[in-house]
């Protein structure tokens, strides 16, 4: 079976959608199919073309079992809402001109988002090649957008409504990843029967053997660590984490460690310098293999979300990664991510930007190390037995070939 994989994201660019979109596109080649690649030149997350990339309009790279090809965007060093509209628009209309050249007669596109642009692409394809589409859905947009405020215009907003319907109801198929998304999905008049829900998942073949680099390193001093990696942005709530480490900065054997970039990564750091706090290290994005040692040795994991009604409805990718890695986990959030790690044992749940119950989370797995160790061993079972990239990809891999089938 030929599948072409439409997605803004994938490597050599990190994040959650870029590891998805890899073990998806692995898992389904290593299984028997030709999987060809469109995505963006890789920019992400700091706007600036990877060294060895150019700004040609097409690049191709052939690796093990699949090829990429990577198109020419808009990217911008610094971003706004029409800038990030810009790329995402960019990279819609790129990828349909390189979809349309490529020389494989393809039977079945494979288009994930964010963003929801991506959908107009598959959509263009899939008419004028005559073949159907799966779009995977990983984040309700423009809902999240009109909750934060960055969506305001009426007009927009019923446009961005609008589009967000057609592109659902003209797929052959939706996959999401949290039931609370099925169920916003079904109440824009589509079938429970069209959308399966492939929850996010972690490798369970992990093989952690990347060593700290010694700068890095050199701050630990063997305390107890507590880790944030992931976007610096607006829904994730980090001030949350620099309220608890002012709260706990009279104890000196815990330091936390932030690692990433985003939005709101100078707010951020002026909050912590307005504070005095000598508690914090921040680390720029880190390799994958890099950010798994991190999680292994680390006291224990935070990952906070804003309280917004579309936010409860998310599952964030971070925590099947840090369960993976049997990193203990205090989720500062509500609603659907709550129910899965007090299922899966693997941590402690606080309320959404409750500073004070989070210091207390932190300090509370401070002094009991035998807790941490049970949460972290809890996690990893999870993982292997439930939360398992080999499980969801052959999930996704019996959609693709119902879906091919049907057509």
């Amino acid at each position: 079976m030929k599948i072409l994989y439409i997605t803004q994201y994938y490597p050599p660019e990190i994040g959650a959608g870029s590891f998805r979109a890899e073990a998806i596109v692995d898992g389904l080649a290593r299984r028997g199919h030709e999987v060809t690649v469109i995505t963006e030149i890789p920019n992400y997350p700091h706007g600036k073309v990877y060294t060895g990339f150019n700004k040609r309009p097409w690049q191709v790279r052939k690796y093990s079992n699949h090829q990429v090809h990577y198109v020419w965007v808009k990217s911008a060093v610094k971003m706004n809402f029409i800038k990030r509209i810009a790329l995402y628009l960019s990279f819609a209309f790129m990828a349909i001109g390189k979809g349309l050249l490529l020389k494989e007669k393809h039977d079945v596109i494979y288009v994930t988002s964010p963003p929801l642009f991506v959908g107009i692409t598959a959509y263009v394809l899939g008419k004028i090649l005559r073949i159907p589409y799966i779009f995977e859905v990983r984040d309700l947009w423009p809902q999240i957008a009109i909750e934060s405020g960055e969506l305001s215009n009426p007009i927009a907003i019923k446009m961005a409504r609008w589009l967000e319907s057609f592109l659902y109801l003209h797929s052959r198929h939706i996959v999401t990843v949290t039931k609370g998304f099925k169920r916003s999905i079904n109440q824009m008049n589509v079938p429970s029967s069209k959308v399966d829900v492939v929850f996010n998942f972690a490798k369970t073949d992990q093989n952690i053997t990347t060593a700290i680099p010694d700068n890095v390193k050199s701050n630990f001093n063997n305390r107890f660590t507590v880790l944030y990696a992931g976007i610096l942005g607006y829904f994730q709530g980090i001030d949350v984490i620099i309220q608890a480490a002012n709260l706990v900065k009279h104890q000196p054997d815990i330091l936390f460690i932030i690692v990433g970039k985003g939005t709101e990564e100078q707010a951020l750091k002026k909050l912590s310098t307005e504070l005095q706090l000598k508690n914090i290290v921040w680390l720029p994005p880190q390799p994958n293999t890099l950010t798994h040692v991190l999680l292994s040795t680390a006291g224990c994991s935070v990952i906070p979300l804003k309280n917004l009604p579309s936010l409860r409805m998310t599952i964030p990718s971070k925590l099947f990664d840090y369960m993976g890695c049997g990193c203990p986990i205090i989720l500062s959030a509500s609603g659907e991510a709550v129910d899965m790690l007090r299922s899966s044992g693997a941590g402690v749940c606080v309320e959404p930007e409750n500073a004070d119950q989070l210091a207390n989370a932190i300090l509370n797995l401070y002094n009991n190390k035998n807790t941490c160790n049970e949460y972290s061993q809890k996690g990893k079972k999870a993982v292997n037995s439930i939360f398992s990239s080999e499980k969801a990809i052959d999930t996704i891999n019996n959609i693709v070939t119902r879906v091919v089938i049907g057509s």
